[in-house]
């Protein structure tokens, strides 16, 4: 029962609103959902010194003690090659509750030197940026939003809508902006959860705890 609600809670967000009887976008389909409260090993897990991948008390948990650094995890679904969607419930625990840190979603990834981030920050900022060829674009910079919950711990569902030239960010299903960004082409993308400290008097060590990660065809 419970999944069945979360996949009509989720496919409800993405409807738009009625304007006429000619006129109405179709719901998503959902192509897959993981509640992530559970062991799976389709998902990547393992750690070293300065990170660890696991399945912690409910959650799928990236913990990272690097100053200034990202990690990722891509979801064990890797055929997407058309507009989609992908939302996933965050949590970023900081070892340090004076300092900050973030989680989101890499979407559109390729490979190392391909691929794109949505991310909340626990002071309530988000930000969007692309790697394509190794070169960095900031899509939106770090803006405040009074729809994310902050503090260690907070939770917030992230969404992210890929259309075929233009994103649609919403956080806690509240649309806080449209994009120009394009989908790539002739090729399958990846999509997972996300993690990034900071440098200096902001850093403190981290883990982003992540639930229910859906990706839904448009």
């Amino acid at each position: 029962m419970k999944t069945f609600l979360l996949i009509c809670v989720f496919a409800t967000i993405f409807s738009s609103c009625k304007k006429s009887s000619e006129n109405v976008k179709p719901s998503p389909t959902i192509v897959y959902a993981h509640k992530l409260q559970t062991e799976d090993m389709t998902w990547y897990v393992g750690s070293s010194g300065a990170f660890a991948y696991k399945f912690d008390q409910g959650h799928y948990s990236i913990y990272t003690n690097s100053t200034n650094y990202t990690y990722f995890a891509s979801a064990p679904f890797g055929t997407i090659n058309y507009p989609y969607s992908v939302q996933v419930d965050a949590r970023i625990n900081l070892e340090d509750i004076t300092r900050s840190a973030a989680a989101g979603i890499v979407f559109n990834r390729i490979d190392v030197n391909d691929y794109s981030v949505i991310a909340i920050s626990s002071v309530g900022t988000y930000y969007v940026y692309t790697y394509n060829n190794g070169t960095f674009t900031d899509i939106v910079k770090a803006t405040f939003s009074p729809y994310i919950k902050t503090g260690s711990n907070a939770k917030n569902t992230i969404t992210l809508n890929q259309n075929k030239s233009s994103i649609d960010v919403l956080i806690n299903y509240i649309k806080v902006g449209t994009y120009s960004l394009s989908m790539p082409t002739g090729t399958y993308i990846t999509v997972g959860p996300y993690i990034a400290t900071y440098s200096d008097n902001y850093y403190t060590p981290v883990t982003g705890l992540f639930n229910n990660f859906i990706i839904a065809k448009q």
